[in-house]
């Protein structure tokens, strides 16, 4: 099983769980196995061309699946929000390649991204909500305070 890795900087790809996280915008993408053991391929030789064949045989063992190796590399380009084909270079039906900076990530890394991907929990909203609530009364009940004093206090001083 191959590690976790940065691409560019960017996109967090735990092959364990066949997940990429978009760190820019906290996105959390699910792909399938194959489209996982290409995107692993693929950046296990940044830069350099491979072949569909190539491919293929690594993520469905060589059996001949040239419609599920397509709709992987649509899946690749869609979770690398790569429409322009910078990252991606496609020679159709010859050779493939990623065209992006990989790094390792480390524990920290997967911790802090975690943290940051993640949304708060009901709980946590819960709680939020209440703190807001009990924010805007007390301002409120102030307001009502000085308000009454001050006009308490104009009508004892007319008297």
């Amino acid at each position: 099983m191959q590690k976790d890795f940065y691409i560019n900087d960017q996109f967090l790809v735990k092959p364990g769980s066949n997940v990429v996280i978009d760190g820019k915008i906290s996105r959390i993408s699910r792909i399938s196995p194959s489209t996982m053991q290409v995107l692993c391929a693929l950046a296990d030789h940044p830069g350099k061309n491979l072949s569909k064949e190539e491919l293929i045989r690594i993520a469905w063992q060589g059996k001949e699946n040239e419609e599920a190796f397509l709709q992987s590399m649509t899946e690749l380009q869609k979770v690398l929000q790569d429409g322009k084909k910078e990252m991606l270079r496609i020679i159709p039906r010859k050779t493939y390649s990623l065209h992006a900076t990989i790094s390792n990530a480390d524990i920290a890394d997967l911790t802090r991204d975690a943290s940051r991907a993640a949304p708060p929990s009901a709980k946590q909203a819960s709680g939020q909500r209440w703190i807001f609530f009990l924010s805007v009364l007390i301002i409120l009940l102030a307001l009502i305070f000085v308000l009454f004093n001050y006009t308490w206090g104009r009508e004892t001083a007319a008297s």
